[in-house]
């Protein structure tokens, strides 16, 4: 669908949130009501209740007749971004009993050409093109409008903008890096001069300027910026420098070139094949029964068994209660298959029922499947956000399968889900995980008594 299109929605949240249809900018009314779009619009289509919009924007104060504010903003947005004479069945914006959905199929987002732009150009750093990647890091860090989603309130939206800021970070760093062994130093440091106050205390980019001014033969000036900022750290936060920025001050003090300027062995860039984990836990000795089941799972390869691999991004919300199987038949299947999947096999409890412990966490997930696939412990990002990437860079093209076991949410497993086509991902958990099969395109596979 191209740009002239009368149906056309394009919304960008990279900045102020704006929308237009057909190129034609939209008025969106007031922040409140930009907010109650912002919190349906990028839950990409999945049901909202009531409850958790008004917390969205609300958080905890409420509007007194909260229940009718909302449908009013839910009714003036309908007008702005509806074609003339839609019937609220066909609504961009859908509703029930309780609940309210923002249909995406018609819809363009920036924040898609962020995710492709960006991903892309991890790619080009993984492959080490790094002039390339930097021409393509630019082009993706240019979408940005200024802060994401500036001025709306509600716990929704600042979230949302801690996250898409945590993205432009993650791209910036590696855009200096590429710089800094490029052996652009101007340019890197014209890039680091530009710096935010929220951006002294940032360690990655202390030990990158100590990097750069080093490159342009100003190592005491870099020994300067470390002491000035190990004295700020120490008088105002009351911590040292970590484990990066030491690293790069020894090497300035010792004048290692070859640790400082030149390509580290990149996260990106593991030789693929190197790790080839096989995680699965053992089978069950004498497993019967599910043979229903596993046909079911079986079926779900076939469309691709002429090439041996699969042709889409397979998830199986395998449901039921506690004690029923779901694990012992997610594994059995996958010992089946596992020949399917030369590339490793990897494995993660996410204890998500457990009583005497919390549900992982995604970051500590990702962290296991990182070191699974061959990370040192110093080569993992320290955010989450940049964790998945890195996590689904490793896996682009290679056959793998992953078994997440014991799954709370869809919130706690969707960001451990690799985005390559030839990947198969089995997800176990109690619940149905209704908005993994709505959002994200699971074959659910509910679990009854034998």
């Amino acid at each position: 669908m191209d740009d002239g299109s009368p149906q056309l929605l394009r919304f960008e949240v990279l900045g102020p949130l704006r929308a237009r249809r057909a190129g034609t900018p939209l008025e969106l009314g007031p922040v409140k009501r930009q907010a109650v779009l912002a919190a349906l619009l990028l839950r990409q289509g999945a049901m909202v209740s009531r409850e958790r919009l008004l917390d969205a924007v609300w958080g905890e104060e409420p509007p007194a007749g909260g229940h009718k504010v909302l449908p009013t903003h839910i009714n003036s947005l309908r007008t702005v971004l509806d074609p003339e004479g839609t019937p609220p069945a066909e609504s961009v914006i859908r509703s029930g009993k309780g609940w309210y959905r923002f249909v995406v199929e018609e819809v363009r987002l920036d924040t898609a050409d962020l995710d492709k732009r960006g991903d892309e150009a991890l790619r080009t750093v993984a492959s080490g093109d790094l002039a390339t990647a930097v021409d393509q890091l630019s082009v993706a860090i240019g979408l940005f409008r200024g802060e994401p989603l500036a001025g709306l309130p509600g716990p929704f939206a600042q979230e949302e903008r801690q996250r898409l800021e945590e993205r432009r970070r993650t791209l910036r760093l590696e855009q200096l890096k590429c710089l800094v062994f490029l052996g652009r130093f101007g340019d890197a440091l014209d890039d680091l001069s530009g710096l935010s106050a929220s951006d002294r205390y940032d360690e990655s980019l202390a030990a990158l300027r100590m990097r750069v001014l080093y490159g342009r033969g100003r190592q005491a000036e870099a020994l300067k910026s470390y002491e000035d900022l190990r004295v700020q750290l120490r008088d105002e936060l009351g911590t040292a420098p970590g484990e990066e920025l030491r690293r790069v001050h020894e090497a300035v003090l010792h004048q290692d070139s070859a640790f400082l300027l030149s390509p580290p062995p990149s996260v990106l860039s593991t030789p693929r094949g190197s790790v080839v984990p096989a995680e699965l836990p053992h089978d069950t000795p004498g497993f019967a029964g599910r043979r229903g089941e596993l046909d079911r799972l079986h079926s779900l390869l076939a469309p691709a068994r002429a090439q041996g691999t699969p042709n889409t991004v397979v998830i199986s919300a395998i449901g039921g209660a506690a004690g029923i199987g779901k694990t012992a038949l997610a594994v059995h299947w996958a010992h089946q298959v596992r020949d399917r999947f030369p590339d490793g096999q990897l494995y993660v409890n996410l204890h998500g029922f457990d009583h005497d412990r919390q549900p992982l966490e995604p970051g500590e997930a990702l962290e296991l499947l990182l070191r699974s696939l061959g990370l040192a412990a110093s080569e993992i990002p320290p955010h989450h956000e940049a964790q998945g990437r890195v996590f689904r860079t490793l896996l682009a093209d290679r056959r793998m399968l992953v078994l997440l076991d014991n799954v709370a949410s869809a919130e706690q497993v969707r960001p451990l889900l690799p985005s390559s086509p030839t990947c198969c991902v089995l997800v176990t958990s109690r619940n149905r995980l209704g908005d993994l099969v709505a959002h994200d395109g699971a074959h659910a596979l509910p679990l009854d008594l034998l």
